[in-house]
């Protein structure tokens, strides 16, 4: 029930795995056995003595159940290092809409005829492609056109509509050797995105952007600790990490290889979130476009119209995180006293998505489409989609899984 997406609502049944399906079954060697309900922080202090890691980190990830993390297809902000949720799981066992209980390495058999027929579609699969490096919406048919698919993957990013996760394979990092972090301060947003690709050529682990806004509430939550991280030197940074010995350079300023240090620091960033949603009155941070993750090389021109589009409509807010995938959270300040509340959110939607799809993005980077952008997933995927339905149907010819195509404010 943590998604942004309202993925968990509607008028079906929700399952509630926290309660009773919150074992860590077996961890050996670098990989473990979780059953759904275990959150993912969890997983990783059971872990930690043996010196790894889950490697997704959502910020969620104290409250984050492993079910939802697979389901989600979640990442966070080190998905330069460690990719996706869906690089990380090797079998589920899982519950399908006809009662039984299977593992994911037994389905190839199982629905052989619907690994055909996507590999029929291997045209429309290639010309509907996304060249961003995170996605979490539609559905992985990719994973079909392999000789040896893992429906593992295909179940990952499925938000329920596919199977029940019973019990799911993950497997587990080595914790780095070495951390170096360090600040960039730039003028604004834009002229920090226009510095992302240099950064990139240092091979980074994490590149996250702060705008002014996130800057603001850092400085208002603790202006001494902002100093020490040069939040006071402009109107927007780059925070940035690597897993090895990196120099320091005359750009960098709260430069440090100390872990306890970074992780400080990272505590700190977390706050921010927090900060801007107590600072709420009749304007709230609302995450109706937060999500969308287009190619690095068209960022600045992204976010500069981006912004034009949040001061036409009066609600310019947060611009911000992991910025090294392209991938940036939006947190428009939308006056909720308003009369015509959702239409004006509708419209802001519609303009946004259309200008993510310009770019050649994506509508969901970690987030998931659930019920917020139901009604963008056909403008981004296209012919797609009909892929999607036969994969919906061969799992669930009797829809026992599946969301009705309700009015997208209905849940709110």
């Amino acid at each position: 029930g943590s998604g942004t997406t309202g993925a968990a609502l509607g008028d079906q049944i929700v399952l509630d795995c926290r309660t009773y399906m919150h074992k860590i079954i077996a961890v050996e060697n670098d990989t473990a056995w979780v059953e759904p309900g275990v959150y993912l922080s969890e997983l990783n202090q059971q872990v930690a003595s043996q010196n790894m890691v889950f490697g997704p980190d959502p910020g969620s990830k104290d409250y984050a159940c492993m079910g939802g993390v697979v389901a989600n297809n979640a990442a966070g902000p080190h998905a330069l290092a460690y990719g996706m949720t869906r690089d990380h799981v090797k079998e589920i066992q899982c519950v399908l809409a006809s009662g039984e209980v299977q593992s994911t390495h037994v389905l190839n058999e199982k629905f052989a005829a619907l690994v055909e027929i996507i590999r029929q579609s291997e045209h429309l699969i290639a010309a509907t492609q996304i060249k961003v490096s995170k996605n979490s919406s539609g559905l992985y048919v990719e994973e079909l056109l392999h000789s040896k698919p893992n429906f593992a993957r295909i179940l990952c990013g499925s938000e329920g509509r596919l199977a029940l996760f019973a019990a799911i394979e993950v497997q587990l990092v080595k914790k780095p050797a070495k951390k170096t972090f360090a600040v960039f301060p730039f003028a604004d947003r834009v002229v920090a995105a226009k510095a992302v690709p240099s950064i990139l050529a240092s091979s980074p682990v994490c590149i996250e952007l702060i705008d002014d806004v996130i800057q603001n509430a850092l400085i208002q939550a603790d202006p001494n600790k902002a100093s020490l991280l040069g939040l006071l030197q402009g109107g927007a940074s780059l925070w940035v990490e690597w897993f090895e010995d990196v120099p320091k350079d005359g750009g960098m300023i709260s430069y440090t290889q100390s872990e306890e240090t970074i992780a400080q620091h990272w505590a700190f960033r977390s706050k921010a979130s927090k900060i801007l949603h107590a600072m709420a009155s009749h304007r709230h941070p609302l995450r109706c476009i937060e999500d969308a993750c287009v190619p690095v090389d068209v960022l600045p021109a992204y976010i500069e119209e981006v912004d034009a589009l949040l001061t036409s409509y009066d609600c310019r807010g947060a611009i911000f995180g992991h910025i090294g995938n392209g991938h940036l959270h939006i947190n428009p300040w939308i006056d909720v006293t308003q009369s015509d509340l959702w239409s004006t959110i509708d419209q802001l939607m519609q303009s946004f998505y259309a200008i993510v799809l310009k770019y050649g993005g994506t509508i969901s980077g970690e987030h998931g489409d659930g019920y917020l952008r139901q009604n963008y997933v056909e403008k981004q995927w296209g012919d797609r989609v009909k892929l999607f339905e036969q994969v919906y149907q061969a799992f669930d010819p009797n829809n026992r899984f599946q969301r009705k195509k309700d009015p997208i404010f209905r849940t709110f």
